[in-house]
């Protein structure tokens, strides 16, 4: 009698978990953390990672001001093949009003963005060439006084892996 109840327990703690983890638990993203715009005080880049049980997953941005008030919503970053649950490896930083976000390699920009006109890349209002001319316009700006900056969109090879994991697939598309 108690092997039948304890494998009666055990079913129902299995069958409970399987239901939780396919029908309850499905946010559609996990929040990775917020990374503070350098010399500029209140402005953040707010990072999430989708939760798909998939190869690999995206990442979007949004920028905020300190009170969490959205400045530019939710966009699509990057994918990658990581989980990632802390900012650590994203720097952002600012050149007057442009503000820019790397991951892994702090000389390669991934989101480019000004606060002051309202243009920013990745955009999705855009069609893929305005929104790369965009980003072109942006980062010859910000290179007048950092010329070391590279774009993530302009990498040769459309597979590349960088130090921390996401793939350019990006450049891959625009080549097609």
């Amino acid at each position: 009698m108690k092997k039948l109840l304890l494998i009666l327990i055990g079913t129902f703690v299995v069958f409970a978990t399987i239901f939780y983890l396919v029908f309850i638990d499905t946010e559609p993203t996990h929040k990775i953390g917020r990374v503070q715009v350098k010399g500029i005080h209140n402005v953040y880049f707010d990072l999430e990672q989708e939760n798909e049980f998939d190869m690999a997953t995206a990442i979007y941005y949004g920028i905020s001001a300190e009170n969490s008030m959205s400045i530019v919503p939710m966009k699509h970053l990057i994918g990658t093949h990581d989980y990632i649950t802390d900012p650590e490896n994203f720097s952002a930083n600012s050149v007057d009003s442009i503000i820019y976000l790397t991951w892994g390699d702090t000389t390669e920009i991934y989101a480019v963005y000004d606060l002051r006109t309202g243009d920013g890349y990745p955009s999705h209002k855009n069609s893929w060439q305005e929104s790369i001319r965009v980003a072109d316009s942006l980062t010859n700006r910000l290179k007048k006084k950092k010329p070391y900056l590279i774009e993530n969109w302009k990498k040769k090879s459309c597979c590349s892996r960088s130090s921390v994991g996401q793939w350019n697939a990006r450049a891959w598309i625009l080549r097609a």
